[in-house]
């Protein structure tokens, strides 16, 4: 598995580098079929010392002052991050230059939070409570932001159960993932029940 830019993927999918690759949609590609996964949530990632931290779920415009970390140019979802508030984009659509830094993988925004550069917005897979707790971070759900994620496969690739037992694990440990709380105890949590979203 390798986290890398929406284009790199299709590229090595293309190219039968990778047999499958995990995408949000839309993605288009000729002779690649695309198969819809699930709506993932969106979080915003912050220091559990942060005040926004005691709120159940973080708007945009909350998180309007803050500095926000994004990953970097030509990331899908930088996009969709910046879809979710006009105020983060100028009139002639260029991003503003407020963002402290930028990161090339979820796991280094998250460091970078950590180390107090900002608050980022992750996919709440992203935000699961052992990769936050241990830097000491918690994620609540960001109002508005989800994203759909979808398998894509080679139309030609020949191991369609190979296809549909991933498919199938993806899809069951997503619930697995998700099942936190916001409900303060010894070990902070970082998220809701998945029957709050």
């Amino acid at each position: 598995m390798q986290e890398d830019y929406t284009a790199n993927l299709r590229k090595k999918l293309r190219d039968g580098v990778l047999d499958a690759i995990l995408v949000s949609l839309p993605f288009s590609e000729s002779d690649v079929v695309t198969q819809e996964l699930f709506d993932e949530s969106l979080v915003v990632v912050m220091p559990q010392a942060h005040p926004l931290a005691r709120k159940a779920e973080i708007a945009p415009a909350d998180i309007a002052r803050d500095e926000l970390l994004l990953l970097g140019d030509g990331h899908c979802l930088r996009e969709q991050v910046l879809l979710l508030n006009d105020d983060w984009r100028e009139p002639d659509d260029s991003e503003k230059k407020r963002y402290a830094a930028e990161g090339n993988s979820l796991e280094t925004l998250r460091y970078m939070v950590a180390a107090g550069l900002g608050l980022t917005i992750l996919p709440r897979s992203a935000a699961e409570t052992a990769l936050c707790a241990a830097n000491r971070l918690v994620a609540r759900p960001m109002i508005g932001g989800s994203r759909k994620l979808a398998l894509a496969w080679r139309a030609s690739f020949p191991r369609h159960k190979a296809i549909d037992v991933l498919r199938k694990s993806i899809q069951s440990c997503s619930g697995a993932y998700w099942n936190f709380t916001t409900e303060p105890d010894a070990v902070e949590q970082t998220m809701l029940p998945l029957s709050n979203w």
